[in-house]
């Protein structure tokens, strides 16, 4: 491995460096802009000053959140000089990595005994860790019961003896995301179910096996990457593996034409609509008497404040901007994260415990009863890639009040079946609402119009059809 300048000394780059083990001493440099932190160590690695950086070396910026990572690099290249063609990009760091130590160890293709190829599904977070991987896992089920060669590589903290067909367990350790370790796991159990094509749902360890081994064995394997988020940081991390993935499919429109802009070909971008569950008349009541309280809900992971993808700093604000309204409002938040403790204290400070019930993670069996008595569905992400949670809202007719991410003009119509806002615009979220609360009639019209409007584009069949095609022309 050539010299590379790994830039941030926190928890993302300890995992880093301990999948990399000693053998990378030599080559790896840590370098962080926190003056605090020089002359510490991260495991073996020394903690150095960015000013010590020779500005023709590579270098590499590892955090976990990703939403940081446009400032971060922003002030490293103008305060160190740092070449923006020097620059590695996290993700190919890591395959370059798992490339090199396959190839200095056992090189031979273990092919399977199915003279098929196989078709791997993939969720390394787990079962159920939110909506795109129930979403994958439910395509498994399908395709299962229809093809003896599918098969789901699942992530397990603890690994457990599974006997459902096909179901391929890999241990995770969920607080050391990304890791190497596992990335190797996978490396193994790919290559032992070669030839083969797998489905990808994020830049994550079985993403970097594939490619690595996508490298070494060509043909072998084809790699299909479902791109589920609309940013830019998405956009160029998939767009650095162009001529590894064989086909790139966006969750939307505007996460497709985001790939072909940066120069991806046509043919390798497809374009398809996440399934969900959607009943064909719509049987439920809205709050229609202006004595009653509105009932709005909201569905997703509590992951955090200002610097994350929910924000649930807006969601608090509104709450609050609500209250100072007048508005009488019941508000159900479903779902768990790290921010959820956070969040639950800021109401209770706030005095709203009585207005906001937490129901954590919901069930499956339970989304549609959740959804259906409620009004009102609010979304206040800074990005998505399109939004799970808000197709299951307007199945049972709950009127979305969203944010403008990726997807979101695809499915809702201003005004006529819900309203998008322009982010972090809590007080507009508000003043959709407060109409709502004073034409209740209205609210009923456009939760029925969200239904009709959704309805068609749940359609499974469609779905499968989509999915078989791409896998015969993937071959």
């Amino acid at each position: 491995m050539d010299k590379i300048n790994l830039l941030c000394a926190g928890k993302r780059a300890r995992i880093i460096l301990q999948g990399m083990g000693e053998d990378a001493l030599d080559n790896v440099f840590l370098y962080d802009m926190d003056s605090s932190k020089w002359g510490t160590y991260v495991d073996a690695w020394k903690v150095n000053d960015p000013k010590e950086i020779d500005t023709n070396d590579y270098w590499c910026i590892s955090v976990i959140n990703h939403i940081l990572y446009p400032d971060i690099r922003k002030d490293y290249i103008s305060k160190y000089g740092l070449r923006e063609d020097k620059e590695i990009l996290i993700d190919e760091l890591m395959v370059s990595f798992l490339l090199e130590k396959k190839q200095k160890g056992d090189n031979s293709i273990k092919l399977s005994n199915d003279s098929n190829r196989n078709v791997i599904w993939t969720s390394i977070k787990g079962w159920k860790a939110g909506g795109v991987e129930e979403w994958m896992y439910d395509i498994y089920n399908i395709f299962i019961n229809k093809h003896s060669n599918h098969k789901f590589l699942v992530g397990q903290e603890k690994l457990e003896h599974n006997n459902e067909i096909g179901v391929i367990p890999v241990e995770i350790d969920n607080d050391n995301v990304l890791n190497l370790k596992v990335a190797e796991n996978v490396i193994q159990i790919l290559e032992e179910n070669l030839p083969l094509t797998i489905i990808t749902n994020q830049l994550d360890e079985t993403f970097w096996a594939a490619v690595c081994l996508k490298r070494l064995y060509a043909e072998k394997i084809k790699i299909i990457s479902v791109i589920h988020n609309g940013t830019e940081y998405a956009y160029d991390h998939n767009y650095c593996f162009r001529k590894d993935v064989d086909c790139f499919v966006g969750v939307s429109k505007e996460i497709c034409e985001g790939m072909i802009e940066r120069g991806v070909s046509k043919e390798k971008v497809k374009h398809m609509t996440c399934t969900f569950e959607c009943s064909k008349y719509l049987d439920r009541k809205y709050s229609c008497e202006e004595n009653t309280p509105l009932r709005i809900g909201y569905a997703g992971r509590l992951d955090g404040f200002e610097k994350s993808q929910k924000r649930l700093d807006i969601l608090l604000n509104t709450i609050e901007e609500l209250n100072s309204r007048n508005i009488d409002f019941r508000i159900e938040i479903a779902g768990d994260g790290e921010a959820k403790t956070k969040l639950q204290e800021s109401v209770k400070k706030l005095g709203l415990e009585e207005k906001v019930t937490f129901l954590g993670w919901l069930k499956r069996k339970d989304i549609s009863d959740y959804w259906r008595r409620q009004d009102i569905a609010i979304n206040t992400a800074d990005f998505e890639g399109r939004s799970i949670s808000k197709f299951e809202a307007m199945a049972n007719g709950a009127v979305p009040v969203v944010t403008d991410t990726s997807g979101v003009r695809e499915d809702i119509e201003d005004g006529i079946n819900g309203y998008i806002v322009p982010l972090r615009d809590y007080m507009t979220i508000c003043d959709r609402i407060e109409y709502l609360n004073s034409h209740r009639k209205k609210m009923e019209d456009m939760g029925l119009k969200a239904h009709s409007s959704i309805y068609p584009k749940s359609n499974l069949n469609n779905h499968i059809e989509m999915w078989e095609n791409l896998l015969n022309e993937i071959g």
